[in-house]
């Protein structure tokens, strides 16, 4: 009997928020790197932000490989370990403009501009993506992968290939799409090979 298999394809209300996050840091490290969201807070990052990120990243993800209908309970229940977490607790102010970069996150990724874009833009990529990964039989072992959909790539963050769990941008379906068709197709071999 053959086997299915299945791609679910999630935009990430989390790992968006850390990516967010993480170009707000890097604009603010270098004004030349101009990313989305292009704003400029008054806020103190953690002196080992890079570090700090890659960590709660990492932690981040394990918990959604584990169950992914955590994502949005993360982001929405545990808004005060982010900042915990990537900033310094210097003061009221620092505070303050966390709140509104969490808020403005917020309004974004509600709005048809945020999740819902990002989840579309890749729609009409899929197709060609499970072909692909479904054209070896070798790699069709597994029943289900898991991508989680990021709207720019994670410069700081640790690995985004596990098994039959992937975190991907934007680019990765546009730009680097030879490239991550293969660390797919490990993502769900069967290792009993």
């Amino acid at each position: 009997m053959e086997r299915s298999f299945l791609i679910a394809l999630e935009p990430s209300h989390t790992l968006n928020f850390m990516i967010y996050l993480q170009n707000i840091y890097l604009q603010q490290k270098n004004a030349e790197n101009r990313k989305f969201p292009y704003i400029k807070p008054n806020v103190i990052f953690h002196e080992d932000f890079a570090q700090h990120f890659k960590e709660l990243w990492e932690e981040l993800t394990e918990k959604m490989i584990e169950g992914s209908a955590i994502d949005s309970e993360l982001f929405v229940c545990h808004k005060d370990m982010f900042y915990d977490r990537l900033f310094i607790e210097a003061s009221m102010d620092n505070e303050e403009a966390y709140t509104t970069i969490y808020d403005s996150f917020k309004v974004w990724w509600e709005s048809m501009a945020g999740g819902f874009s990002i989840e579309s833009s890749v729609y009409n990529k899929l197709d060609q993506l499970y072909s692909e990964l479904t054209s070896f039989p070798d790699t069709t072992a597994s029943e289900r992968l898991d991508i989680k959909l990021i709207y720019d790539q994670c410069l700081l963050g640790g690995s985004v290939f596990y098994r039959n769990f992937a975190i991907l941008s934007i680019d990765d379906f546009y730009i680097n799409y030879k490239k991550i068709i293969p660390k797919l197709r490990q993502c769900i071999a069967d290792e009993s090979k």
